[in-house]
């Protein structure tokens, strides 16, 4: 995408832009608008200043890069847009313009390339610096020089797996007299601090009669990249992606991360072109775990916890994928468990987005932490593994001890009480 002057990111979304009716039906979905009541921090809000930008009104101005940054991503106002408006797409394109512009995030930016690109080296140097610097981390004292300090608390961060997923389970795993090949695309929050949900879903494959190939050399999915506005890096890996992928011989694509399944079937095409054959065929092949869990593909494959379990719904899955009453039944009829509906709210976590910004993570994050703190339950189940970090944050902020685990984990038998 060309950005030699202000405007040029979005010249290819001027028509949509300026379609937008300003009817504020995004105001009653928006996470950042609930939690600011700030009119620039809602769709019509931020399409208003993007409007300014292509009159020649506005130009690539601090304050816009802030409130176009703060958006989550979250896709709740596109489902609900009257117009029908892309809005996602929109906002991504001027996050690409801003960042080629000012730079923005350029620190976090180089970070999240290097740590995603890391994560297929089982001897990454990123990983080791990552394990040391959240071990230094957990040993400082609390005070308001510690990173992501508030109320008297540091923030909850997961440990680094020493081994990541691709370490302990290599690339594939086969299986005598299998059914079908499938590929398994764990992610790079899966493969790097969550190998549990790997293999949890690997388990889950097997004992359905399913060859699984989980290359070491997957790269990130491209959707952080896409989010801090280098859209360079994303292309590269989605490419990278595909052309592994493709070879694979592997008759669906299985994540077990919603926002992955996002990028593979929606906007990784749209990324490389939708007249791409091989990505169109690519994206039509892939499926979340839980597409195949309520399906009856797989079955339970050990015995559940008894244990009171309610689901959170990542929005990428909710409004991206539309998927919402899918896990809900499936966890409703594991065995042993008392399911707990404890509302659909967004916990604020949106992947970089909390790091970068985590006073307004935090205030989006408190009610849904605060609803499934007065459930009393024990295990918040969910199917995105950045959900999963802030929400257990979020969860101890509200004195909350519940266990936040992915689906495939709790269905494999994987979770201990």
């Amino acid at each position: 995408m060309d950005s030699g002057d202000d405007k040029s990111f979005l010249h290819e979304h001027r028509e949509a832009v300026f379609r937008c009716v300003k009817c504020g039906a995004c105001q009653a979905v928006c996470p950042t608008y609930q939690a600011t009541g700030d009119e620039a921090q809602v769709a019509r809000g931020r399409l208003s200043l993007l409007e300014a930008v292509l009159d020649g009104r506005l130009g690539i101005t601090r304050g816009l890069d802030e409130r176009i940054s703060k958006c989550l991503g979250c896709m709740a106002c596109e489902r609900i847009c009257p117009s029908g408006l892309q809005i996602h797409d929109i906002f991504l394109a001027a996050r690409s313009g801003m960042t080629a512009a000012r730079d923005s995030h350029r620190l976090t930016r180089q970070a999240v390339r290097s740590a995603a690109r890391g994560s297929a080296s089982p001897s990454s140097v990123i990983r080791t610096a990552g394990i040391v610097g959240e071990a230094v981390y957990n040993i400082l004292p609390g005070s308001r020089l510690a990173p992501w300090w508030r109320d008297g608390r540091k923030r909850s961060l997961p440990p680094l797996g020493r081994k990541t997923f691709t370490d302990i389970a290599g690339d594939e795993t086969s299986l005598s007299g299998a059914r079908r090949r499938v590929a398994l695309f764990p992610g790079c929050a899966t493969n790097l601090v969550y190998p549990g949900t790997g293999l949890a879903a690997v388990k889950l494959l097997a004992e359905a009669g399913i060859e699984v190939a989980h290359p070491r050399t997957l790269q990130c999915c491209g959707l952080p990249f896409l989010s801090l506005g280098d859209r360079e890096s994303a292309r590269a890996a989605a490419e990278e992606n595909l052309s592994l992928l493709t070879g694979l011989g592997a008759d669906t694509i299985v994540t077990v991360c919603s926002s992955c399944a996002l990028m593979l079937k929606a906007l990784l095409p749209r990324l490389l072109g939708e007249e791409r054959e091989d990505a169109a065929a690519l994206a039509a092949s892939v499926r979340d775990i839980h597409e195949l869990l309520a399906g009856g593909e797989l079955g339970a494959a050990g015995p559940q916890p008894a244990a009171r379990v309610t689901w959170h719904d990542p929005c990428h899955m909710r409004h991206g994928l539309g998927m919402s009453a899918a896990p809900r039944d499936i966890l409703a009829g594991l065995g042993g468990i008392e399911y707990i509906e404890t509302g659909a709210g967004c916990c604020g976590g949106a992947g970089a987005f909390s790091f970068l910004h985590y006073d307004l993570a935090l205030k989006i994050g408190r009610p849904r932490a605060e609803e499934i703190a007065a459930a009393g339950v024990d295990f918040v189940a969910t199917g995105c593994p950045g959900c999963r970090t802030h929400l257990t944050d979020v969860l101890r902020r509200a004195g909350s001890d519940a266990r936040v685990v992915h689906t495939a984990e709790l269905v494999a038998g994987l979770v201990e009480p």
